[in-house]
């Protein structure tokens, strides 16, 4: 396409540099005006007359595609896939032009599974069994989980590096963080979920008998809360005191093997995964451990209150304790 315009620009008389910038400047406007024309059409050719469809249906849980963009998150796709059918034109830039559009399709699969898991999840919760049986804090994890392995997956495609290699260092590089920034990587991360669910507002009065804190909250910092005690005196304590989630241990003497007994099971279940995907992957187990290991530390690290609350959330799920 670019050498057409290539000539027709020759046959007015312009130069050969000229008109084979110019060529690549107009294929290019048009590469980028098909590509959000699709998406256009597509939107008002295919997902309008689904909504209407939908709006009128009397079914409940179709209403949730509505709600959570689902198919408008599709069509995201669209553009991307338009301009990679495109590269071909600019064969100079056509492997560049492939990897980002991998990358960006990369990363819109995974704010599509998002947005399904929310249709998911709106859907059940408008069930009787959601009351006893939640499961949004498991759909957090998988979400947390989808774009981790997109990310790597990103990487790994713009890099030409395998994913394992990147998951490998990234394991490294959690572990330097672990032992030099502990504190301050909690710090921040529970500082973002004070802030994100609105847990503590300065003028609030808290007690934290740990740290003999009792009084009205000053200042809110990334990684610390003051507090101004009922005696003036100022205490600091770390935020995520305040987004810890602590587990209640069985401690039956009846059965105390009990615990030891779970625990192997899991690790059974563990084994048998690492070998079954080494078997299909042909990856070491080693590697895939390494793999798994790094991934484990970045959820340690950034997302340690969610995880915690959601082992919480399923022994309140197994054991029936909050409705």
């Amino acid at each position: 396409m670019v050498d057409i315009f290539a000539g027709w620009f020759s046959a007015l008389g312009l130069s050969e540099t000229f008109d084979l910038v110019l060529a690549n400047i107009v294929v290019g406007i048009i590469m980028i005006v098909v590509a959000f024309l699709s998406k256009f059409l597509f939107e008002k050719l295919l997902i309008k007359p689904i909504e209407i469809i939908v709006r009128k249906s009397a079914f409940k849980w179709d209403d949730h595609l509505i709600k959570h963009k689902l198919l408008y998150k599709i069509a995201l796709m669209i553009p991307a896939i338009v301009i990679a059918l495109f590269a071909r034109a600019f064969p100079a830039i056509e492997g560049l032009i492939y990897k980002l559009v991998t990358t960006y399709l990369i990363f819109i699969s995974a704010v599509v599974v998002d947005a399904f898991l929310d249709v998911f999840t709106s859907a059940y919760q408008s069930l009787e069994t959601s009351r006893d049986k939640p499961i949004k804090s498991y759909m957090t994890v998988v979400k947390i989980m989808i774009y981790i392995v997109a990310g790597v997956i990103a990487v790994s495609v713009l890099t030409e590096i395998s994913p394992w290699g990147i998951l490998s260092g990234i394991g490294a590089m959690t572990a330097v963080l672990l032992v030099v920034f502990r504190d301050s990587l909690l710090g921040l991360v529970a500082s973002i979920q004070i802030s994100k669910n609105n847990l503590v507002s300065i003028g609030d009065w808290i007690e934290v008998p740990k740290f003999q804190a009792d009084g009205d909250v000053i200042d809110i910092t990334l990684t610390t809360i003051r507090i101004q005690n009922w005696d003036k005196t100022i205490t600091t304590i770390p935020s995520y005191v305040f987004t810890s989630a602590y587990q209640s241990l069985e401690t039956s003497r009846d059965k105390p093997i009990k615990s030891y007994m779970t625990v192997v099971k899991i690790m059974i279940y563990i084994v048998a995964g690492v070998i079954a995907v080494s078997v299909l992957t042909e990856i070491s187990p080693w590697g895939i451990l390494s793999g798994i290991g790094a991934m484990t530390a970045v959820l340690l690290v950034f997302f340690r209150g969610s995880l915690l609350g959601l082992v919480s959330s399923l022994q309140m799920s197994k054991n029936n304790l909050v409705k």
